[in-house]
């Protein structure tokens, strides 16, 4: 009976030592050029299929991680960035703008109305026949 008792409380002081290993990771992900927050980061680590996603404020929390495990914070319109965890409870990453993708695309077209007279003919519109068409 107490060779069991020996055994099993082996055994328990071997999980509880095991699952202690693993560490809760916090922190924020901070736009390098606005220093504001960045919401809908990707964070994903070895050995699970969980993704965690960012906040609205840029916040995010991930629980049961070995402390030797490598983060990939990934967005879009950012650059990808690897983070060793290295036992840290807290980590604030920076990422820093993906240069392939445009801030704000603006795209003018200038047309031409044109229009048909009395006669058949084909004319073009004036400034004052556009604004009377649109008014």
């Amino acid at each position: 009976m107490n060779k069991l008792f020996i055994i099993v409380f082996v055994l328990m002081a071997c999980f509880h030592i095991s699952s202690a290993q693993n560490i809760t990771v916090s922190g924020t992900v901070i736009d390098a050029l606005k220093n504001t927050p960045v919401k809908g980061v990707k964070i994903m680590f070895p050995g699970s299929d969980d993704v965690v996603v960012t906040d609205s404020k840029g916040r995010y929390t991930i629980n049961n991680i070995n402390p030797n495990s490598v983060l990939l914070f990934s967005c879009k319109r950012y650059k990808s960035k690897l983070v060793n965890v290295c036992s840290k409870s807290s980590i604030a990453v920076i990422l820093e703008r993906d240069t392939r993708f445009l801030e704000q695309t603006t795209s003018i077209d200038y047309f031409f109305c044109f229009h048909y007279g009395p006669s058949r003919d084909k004319k073009d519109s004036t400034a004052r026949d556009l604004k009377w068409i649109f008014n």
